[in-house]
């Protein structure tokens, strides 16, 4: 009978101790509850946030101390269009476990063509990473996470291609100018986002001669030369490109003034005579410059003549005024001839007169 009762007694506390050592290496997280059921992680930048995703309820559940196997997660990378160099682009994704709970305030790391920078993980397990594009062809982008004693590592990558950026060459205008006249032919070189391209060799054509010049620290080029062609001149200012910026041009065109002169005939006046004044308006070649209005100033009033199409003018006066007379006649010039003024001074002299006595008949004394 005491033999029972021991046995009894032993079975009883084999017993308790079972049900106390079971109950040590559980926890039981209650429905409804925001009890962190993860172990203690020590390394602060190890620490992985889990946040509950949106229309998922807790359960009950039992956590084995003694399962230390990380929880897989995973990284996704969102589409990278190809784009130019020197474009600004983001690098953005999710990062959530495999259960694709949100993974919150979590330092990644982001390699881009071998670099690698550190981005973190919004409140919601979004991150992003904004750069400009340095590398011409295929760019090779890969974001990791390194794990922790919770969360296992995990990577993944993605490429996109950079292709050559459009650029813009702006020409300034030139004024007409007269024949060996200093000329500035200027503009400015950028991208096509407007970013400034300095330092760069830039290749002017005037008129098939070719120069060259460089974009200062702003873009801008400045090139000064004698204008030595008459009529139209023709700019064009290019860059042939390279790897990474293609290659541009622009045009303008400017008119170098034909010089001009008035050509008087030499004529004679007298007193009261109607005269008539000849010439010719021609430019430096000798071309005769036909249907122009010429102003005529005769003794200081105001006339006006216009040459015919031989390029001859007529102007006539009657000779009112004793010695000396004064006449130019002028043309004001335009966008494609310069003006031309001739002056002369000339006597009008008197009239020749005849005196003639009539005849006187005889008479007698």
């Amino acid at each position: 009978m005491k033999n029972k009762s021991y046995l009894k007694f032993f079975l009883f506390v084999t017993l308790l101790i079972l049900l106390i050592g079971f109950a040590s290496s559980a926890t039981v997280e209650s429905n409804g509850t925001s009890k962190s059921i993860e172990k203690q992680d020590f390394d602060s930048l190890n620490t992985v946030e889990l946040t509950k995703k949106q229309g998922v309820t807790d359960n009950v559940i039992l956590i084995d101390d003694n399962d230390t196997k990380p929880t897989p997660t995973k990284i996704n990378i969102n589409k990278i269009e190809n784009t130019a160099f020197s474009e600004n682009i983001s690098i953005s994704g999710k990062f959530t476990d495999i259960n694709g709970q949100n993974l919150i305030k979590t330092p990644l790391r982001v390699n881009i063509n071998g670099k690698s920078v550190t981005t973190k993980t919004d409140t919601q397990g979004n991150y992003i990473y904004d750069f400009k594009t340095n590398a011409i062809g295929v760019n090779n982008i890969t974001v990791s996470y390194h794990g922790n004693t919770n969360f296992a590592p995990t990577s993944s990558n993605i490429t996109f291609n950079v292709f050559a950026q459009s650029t813009n060459i702006s020409v300034n205008r030139i004024d007409d100018v007269d024949l060996s006249e200093e000329i500035t032919i200027s503009g400015k070189y950028t991208d096509k986002n407007g970013v400034f391209l300095i330092k760069t060799p830039i290749r002017i054509n005037l008129n098939n001669q070719t120069y060259s010049v460089k974009t200062d620290d702003n873009g801008e080029f400045t090139y000064k030369v004698n204008a030595t062609q008459m009529g139209e001149n023709n700019v064009t200012v290019s860059y042939n490109g390279n790897i990474r910026y293609n290659g541009a041009n622009a045009t303008t065109t400017f008119y170098v003034k034909y010089p001009t002169k008035v050509q008087i005939d030499q004529f004679t006046a007298q007193y009261l005579d109607n005269v008539t004044v000849t010439g010719r308006y021609i430019d430096a070649t000798g071309r005769l410059l036909k249907k122009t209005p010429l102003d005529v100033q005769f003794n200081g009033i105001n006339y006006t003549t216009k040459t015919d199409t031989k390029g001859a003018f007529i102007f006539t006066f009657k000779a009112t005024q004793l010695g000396q007379n004064n006449l130019s006649i002028s043309y004001p010039g335009n966008k494609r001839f310069t003006g031309a003024i001739e002056s002369i001074s000339f006597n009008v002299n008197p009239r020749d007169t005849v005196m003639t006595i009539d005849k006187i008949k005889d008479v007698q004394y």
